[in-house]
């Protein structure tokens, strides 16, 4: 699943070259690589206190970038891939997915996610 989204996004991308100036945000792949590199560690501080600013109870100062990959820990465990998995200063974790669409089990998805991370 991951794999075909992966080549759907790549022949959107590969179709909008040369008309665009900047990468799609929306897209995973440039998501990924903007907010969820080493060394982008500020851009990500920036957006994530823009986009919690009101939740904060005080602006994150400094994250690190964690290993989006999660794999299940027996064979009936499943897997999870997080777009950007990062820890601020703090020590609180934060899971960042890119979102654009409605999804039918994004809740599920998302609750998911909390509890392999809780895990981790």
């Amino acid at each position: 699943m991951a794999e075909e989204n992966f080549e759907k996004e790549l022949k959107e991308l590969q179709m909008l070259e040369g008309k665009r100036q900047f990468a799609n945000l929306s897209f995973d792949m440039p998501f990924k690589k903007t907010f969820g590199s080493e060394g982008e560690e500020e851009l990500l501080t920036a957006m994530l206190n823009a986009c919690l600013e009101s939740e904060l109870a005080y602006p994150i100062t400094k994250v690190r970038i964690l290993n989006p990959y999660i794999i299940g820990q027996t064979k009936r465990n499943r897997k999870a891939e997080l777009d950007i998995r990062c820890k601020d200063s703090k020590g609180n974790e934060f899971i960042v997915e890119m979102q654009i669409g409605k999804q039918k089990h994004f809740v599920k998805r998302a609750a998911f996610y909390i509890s392999v991370c809780e895990n981790c």
